[in-house]
């Protein structure tokens, strides 16, 4: 018999599972796999596999499989959005986006881009269309670490004077007639639709915008393109928020949302965080500055360096600024130059009389030492001395039973019942109020609340 003509026995059973078995599997005829399937091939070789990896049936990317209708992610979203139509620039019968271009023509306009100039399809077709893999996840920048306040300011100077080298200043900052704004955000024809327009929406239907809130994004975004300068295809976050200035009505949050999902959105703002601790401790000596950056940087972003430390919330932070700025300001005018000459007794000294401020300022000294001793900046820790400090905590002032029996016999008996329910239970101010009807009636049925209370608030 010719080996050629010779196919593999259809069977009902694995090599695992024959009788007189088990025996080893052959590998594949093709790429010696020993993941065998059937009929000679493996998982990956048999078009029949569900391992089986093909081809992108709208953009042609390699690395998709059968259980997905032979499509990537990506367009498996584009074909739930975006209609099916001639391409017009490569011919294709497939889904076709706001530009008239497939997903295939997008992403090799956007492989030849140059930066600052609009997507040129034509060329991206002209020469042959690159095709890529599948599934790949989008090139993005990488995380940046968060700067200290100094090194934030020095970056954006460096960055000012290499603008300057080849960004044309403005010679007047003058500030356009908000009327004829508006005119000119009707009239004149949009650049950047294609851009946002379909973001716009997208965000209106997935956070619930109403018309009116989407027609001011798109109205703010019209702004933003008519006052950038020609040819600039990014905008500054500082740019948006100067809409306030022209336009009362203008949504700068959802204006900044939109443009950073569409990739043209240059993040310059400084965040409040930081421009609290700079304006708390700007006045400070050099190397006390220096310590209470590095004890700042670490709260927020924490350290992966022993001793290591998790980031804290910015509240956190907030709180203990407020606790350590007016002890470290004192320490400062009393003409310490470093907080390593800070001495227990000196510490304790500074410590308000207060219990509440007491508490606050204790919570962030301890926090400060810690970090600075980890990093070897002061020589000893002076709150180790000062032993575990009890909170004290706030006593209930009592109540008078008079006035709990006149208000439990209100006229209103949902004021009758919240009295009832806080009064017997004892639930918090927030407890009352994510209460639901049914939970109101659940509790007094199983207890000794009057049921006429509940029965008069639900009719």
């Amino acid at each position: 018999m010719n080996a050629a003509a010779w196919t593999w026995p259809a069977v009902d059973y694995c090599y695992d599972c024959l009788p007189g078995g088990p025996f080893p599997a052959p590998p594949c005829e093709r790429c010696g796999s020993k993941n065998y399937y059937s009929q000679g091939l493996c998982d990956r070789c048999h078009p029949g596999s569900p391992e089986y990896v093909g081809s992108c049936k709208d953009c042609l990317a390699w690395g998709v499989y059968r259980r997905h209708n032979w499509k990537c992610w990506q367009c498996r979203w584009w074909s739930s959005h975006y209609p099916v139509g001639d391409c017009l620039y490569c011919g294709r019968h497939v889904t076709v986006g706001d530009q008239g271009a497939c997903r295939l023509c997008l992403e090799n306009a956007r492989r030849i881009q140059v930066p600052g100039r609009p997507l040129d399809f034509e060329e991206g077709a002209r020469l042959g269309l690159q095709l890529f893999f599948a599934n790949m996840a989008p090139r993005r920048k990488p995380k940046q670490p968060r700067q200290s306040v100094r090194a934030a300011r020095i970056l954006l100077a460096q960055q000012a004077e290499e603008i300057s080298d080849w960004e044309q200043p403005a010679l007047f900052d003058l500030a356009p007639d908000p009327d004829v704004l508006r005119e000119l955000t009707t009239a004149q024809a949009r650049d950047w639709s294609w851009r946002t327009d379909g973001i716009v929406f997208e965000h209106a239907e997935r956070f619930g915008w109403s018309k009116r809130q989407t027609n001011q994004v798109r109205r703010s975004l019209k702004m933003l393109q008519i006052l950038a300068p020609e040819g600039a295809m990014t905008i500054r976050a500082s740019e948006v928020i100067r809409l306030r200035r022209y336009d009362s009505d203008s949504n700068v949050r959802s204006t900044l949302d939109v443009l950073d999902a569409a990739g043209i959105l240059i993040d310059d703002r400084i965040p409040t965080i930081d421009r609290y601790f700079a304006g708390k401790f700007d006045q400070l000596p050099d190397t006390m500055r220096t310590q209470l950056e590095l004890w700042f940087d670490i709260m927020l972003n924490g350290s992966r360096i022993p001793p290591r430390r998790k980031p804290r919330e910015e509240t956190t932070v907030r709180v203990q600024i407020i606790g350590l700025a007016p002890i470290v300001t004192a320490w400062a005018e009393a003409g310490y130059q470093s907080l390593a000459e800070i001495s227990p007794a000196v510490l304790v000294d500074s410590l308000p009389e207060e219990s509440a401020k007491r508490q606050v300022a204790m919570l962030g000294l301890r926090s400060l030492f810690a970090i600075l001793k980890g990093r070897k900046l002061v020589f000893t820790d002076p709150t180790s001395s000062l032993g575990s400090y009890q909170f004290s905590s706030t006593t209930p002032l009592p109540l008078e039973p008079a006035q709990i029996r006149a208000v439990l016999g209100h006229d209103d008996p949902a004021i009758a019942l919240a009295v009832a329910i806080v009064a017997f239970h004892a639930l918090t101010n927030l407890q009352v109020r994510n209460l639901q009807l049914t939970d109101i009636w659940t509790a007094c049925r199983f207890s000794d609340t009057p049921k006429h209370l509940v029965s008069g608030h639900l009719t």
